[in-house]
Parts: structure tokens; sequence; C-alpha cells
């Protein structure tokens, strides 16, 4: 299994434990959903790590490359979020792990996911790339993932904010992570 699958469990666990009051005893009752799960190794550790149960888990993908994992994780779904039933309400835990930025229809995505979280639940996105950072503009065109085709959005803090306020999330915590190239929310509902 891949250390970044692991890296992201661990964090996501410890802010769900140490800002939320969560616990590996707790998690037999909270619903999880990861979009763009790729190969779903972070689901894969949130399971054999923490023990979040497998009937508890769900992770979308638009490639069938997830169905990696799909032994450990048997709700693999293939297909676009805003394109997928979901009962209003229905998710505790919402991951965006490197994938809002190749998501088209960033809107209308979070528009359902302010739908389908539940008002007490928390929405994750890590590792969105910071076009707005000090240290992306200088690197310019030598960084990769500054001109990476399959990205929609270079967001900036102010962007990504603004666009979370918009669809009905209030900003709990902002990270910056690879020395101010890339940032992560914690986002909760808004009353």
């Amino acid at each position: 299994m891949d250390l970044l699958g692991q890296k992201d469990a661990d964090f996501i666990f410890s802010k769900l434990e140490n800002d939320f009051g969560y616990s590996q005893g707790t998690l037999t009752n909270k619903i999880l959903l990861e979009v763009g799960c790729g190969f779903a190794y972070t689901l894969f550790y949130l399971h054999k790590k923490y023990k979040w149960p497998q009937h508890k888990i769900t992770g979308i993908d638009k490639i069938s490359s997830s169905k990696v994992n799909a032994e450990t994780i048997k709700d693999i779904r293939s297909g676009e979020l805003t394109k997928l039933p979901f009962n209003d309400n229905y998710f505790d835990v919402i991951l965006f792990i490197r994938s809002i930025e190749h998501i088209p229809n960033i809107g209308e995505t979070l528009e359902k996911v302010r739908k389908i979280i539940k008002d007490d639940g928390v929405v994750f996105f890590l590792e969105i790339p910071d076009n707005g950072s000090i240290r992306r503009i200088h690197d310019g065109a030598r960084n990769s993932s500054f001109i990476w085709f399959d990205h929609f959005w270079h967001l900036k803090v102010e962007t990504m904010t603004m666009l979370l306020n918009k669809y009905g999330f209030n900003v709990y915590k902002i990270f910056h992570e690879d020395h101010g190239r890339d940032m992560s929310f914690i986002a909760t509902p808004s009353s």
C-alpha cells in the first residue's frame, strides 16, 4: 500500500479525534464518503488501522482503478458525485484528497456536498495546489503541478474560502503544506 494513503488517514483521524471528539469507538456510527478516491488507499487505511466499518465507507471515482481495494472497501462507485443518488443529510465525513481541482463542476459538486452532509458533519479538502502562493508563482512553469492539464481549477485560499462560504460551509481550519505549495481545508456546514 502507498504511504500517502496512510499519512492522509492518520491526519484525518487525528483531526476528527482532536477537533471533533471522534474515537475508534464512535466510528461505528459514522458514515464516510471519499470523492475522487483513486485506488482507495486512504479508505483502506481508515478501515484497517482505525477500524472504520466497511459498510459505512463509500468511495467515488471517475476511473475504474478504484476497484483495486474493492475486496476491502465494498462500496466503490464509478461516476461523478453530482450524478449519483445519495440521501440528504446522510454522510458524517466527506473527503476530497487531491481531487477538488480535477472536478469540472465545482459549484454543483459543493452544492451536492452541502445537501448530503449532516448538519454536524465535517468535510476535508486535502492538498489542493495553492496557485496564489509566493512559492508557486516564483517556481512558475518549473513546477509541473502548476501546469497540469487535468486541473480544471487553479485555486487560491481566498477563492476556495469564497466558494465554501457561497455553498453553505464555514472554514474551520486552513493548513499549508509542501512549503506553502498545497493548501488543505476543513469545513463544516453553515447553520
